[in-house]
């Protein structure tokens, strides 16, 4: 959930830069829960989506 098309590339973008979304030890794509929500809330702030 993203406010817009620019903001929704801006956060994947800044998941990838700051380590959020990140290969694991067996090679797989892996994700750390609770910085993807934060950073997702900082990007998106009027989407509900990223406060919960």
């Amino acid at each position: 959930m993203h406010a817009s098309v620019e903001l929704c590339f801006k956060t994947i973008i800044t998941f990838y830069l700051k380590n959020v979304f990140y290969l694991n030890s067996e090679a797989f794509l892996d994700y750390d829960f609770e910085r993807e929500s934060i950073i997702g809330a900082e990007n998106n702030p009027c989407i509900d989506y990223w406060a919960q």
